[in-house]
């Protein structure tokens, strides 16, 4: 005799008025956050990159979409078209608030602020959605030749990205090749307010090397009064050890920076401390710069974090001894590589 068993299948309790009013207002809320971004894009111009390096005064301060091939290496993050003969002045990016360059370059903003971005008074800010979080990954993956006696800082991109940007356009100086916007005040400048699409990417990564991602964090006190303060407190304390132990400072960067990421790593090698002695000419504005770095690797893919601290000249020039200023750090870079 063969037992029957029934199958209850689940029901949902009836939805209140209640629970649909909530129900409706996010269905709402949602629709309406895309109709905006829409919306945002619709009133955008649309410009060609050659028409807009050839006539940059014509678009200033203007929102406008563009689309073309985005380097993103040291001292360089620009929008480009190989095709395009007749240019005034090159396109440097910068992303709106909410996202940092990640690009090394001299000089004005460093590349690494994730605050508020303001520019000749327009507030700029970038929509954080799926498509600047691919692009910005792409963008900071770089090649590292594991043959190569030196592998140069953000050089040897991993992937070629021909993208579609909206944004603010800034034309900078008129008349002049030197527009006052990237590294040297080299170019005009488009803040990006959105990654409309990302159209092509081609991958450069050869047999045998490595497809490195880097996220780079600025830390410590960023203006001249916070260092002096930050280390006026450090020497008035019993913290003074930091003014000697650059490795366990770094440390203690390190474990704070995988604490906030949520990363628990228990199984970090130390690979060292290298330091040098910044200096010019006149020995006025001489640094100490110490870089420390832990690794953690497998077979397939390795974790590296560096942390860079300085003694700075700022402070030198107010205690005039080195013994009397402590190790701040300054960057700290998590590098996570895959073989390829």
């Amino acid at each position: 005799m063969q037992t029957t068993h029934a199958v209850q299948l689940f029901r949902p309790p009836a939805i209140g008025p209640m629970w649909r009013y909530l129900l409706l207002s996010c269905i709402v809320s949602e629709a309406l956050s895309s109709t905006s971004a829409l919306a945002q894009e619709s009133t955008a111009l649309r410009v060609s990159l050659c028409e807009l390096m050839a006539h940059p005064d014509n678009y200033n301060h203007m929102e406008i979409i563009v689309q073309g091939a985005v380097s993103h290496e040291f001292e360089n993050f620009s929008l480009g078209d190989p095709s395009c003969t007749d240019v005034k002045s090159a396109v440097w990016l910068t992303y709106g608030s909410g996202a940092s360059d990640d690009i090394t370059y001299c000089c004005g903003r460093t590349g690494l602020e994730k605050g508020p971005v303001r520019i000749e008074g327009i507030e700029v800010v970038a929509v954080q959605d799926d498509n600047l979080k691919r692009f910005r990954k792409l963008l900071n993956s770089y090649r590292i030749d594991p043959k190569a006696k030196v592998n140069y800082l953000q050089s040897g991109p991993s992937y070629a990205v021909q993208a579609t940007l909206r944004g603010r356009f800034f034309a900078g100086e008129e008349k002049s090749i030197m527009r006052g916007f990237g590294h040297l005040g080299c170019c005009v400048l488009l803040a990006i307010e959105q990654v409309v699409s990302i159209e092509r990417v081609e991958s450069n990564i050869k047999k045998g090397e490595r497809d490195c991602r880097n996220d780079i964090e600025s830390v410590g006190p960023k203006t001249e009064k916070e260092l002096i303060e930050r280390n006026r407190e450090i020497m008035s304390s019993n913290e003074k050890w930091r003014a000697k132990d650059f490795q366990k400072v770094a440390r203690e960067s390190i474990d704070a920076f995988l604490v906030a990421s949520g990363t628990n790593r228990k199984d970090l090698r130390f690979l060292g401390c290298r330091q040098q002695h910044l200096t010019d000419d006149d020995k006025k504005n001489d640094q100490y710069l110490n870089t420390c770095s832990w690794s953690s690797s497998g077979a397939i893919s390795s974790d590296t974090y560096t942390v860079e601290l300085m003694k700075q000249s700022e402070l030198k020039n107010k205690t005039n001894s080195w013994k009397d200023i402590a190790w701040l750090p300054t960057l700290l870079t998590h590098s996570h590589c895959e073989q390829h």
